[in-house]
């Protein structure tokens, strides 16, 4: 058999260095991987915010250009729609129906008698047979009274 060891109290005190040295340096080594690890996130925080900040600035630069360039487009429209545009004639019987106020008197009498030839009536054109009337169409070509006196009367 053998026999219990004894332990003494410098044995205890031998002990209770080393295990005060071990998580001296454990807590050493957990406060290095603390420092590692912040600055591992303070570099990703970083590298993320330049990536953030880069692709902000090529958003707004894509953006400006192409608003610049609708800008030219709608211009470029602008330009043809007038180009096609009719221009707007004054009426050939203006100064007749309206004498101008430099004309003298005697002028103005002579403008005012002037006989104005009248266009000939326009034809109208033929009816058109009404659509095939579905649900929604009857319901809105329904006329009110008001609507049914306004049509006797034009017919």
């Amino acid at each position: 058999m053998t026999t219990p060891k004894t332990y003494t109290p410098e044995v205890f005190d031998q002990m209770f260095d080393r295990l005060s040295k071990a998580s001296e340096r454990i807590a050493k080594d957990v406060e290095d991987q603390i420092r590692q690890l912040d600055r591992r996130i303070k570099s990703f925080l970083d590298r993320g915010e330049k990536a953030t900040d880069r692709l902000v600035e090529t958003v707004d630069k894509e953006l400006r250009d192409q608003v610049v360039t609708l800008r030219r487009e709608v211009e470029h429209l602008a330009r043809r729609v007038a180009e096609f545009s009719p221009m707007k004639k004054a009426p050939a019987n203006k100064t007749a129906a309206k004498p101008s106020a430099r004309l003298t008197p005697a002028k103005r009498v002579v403008a005012t008698q002037v006989p104005v030839k009248q266009a000939p009536a326009k034809k109208t054109a033929a009816k058109k047979t009404p659509a095939k009337k579905t649900a929604a169409n009857k319901t809105a070509a329904k006329k009110t009274p008001v609507t049914r006196a306004v049509a006797t009367r034009a017919a």
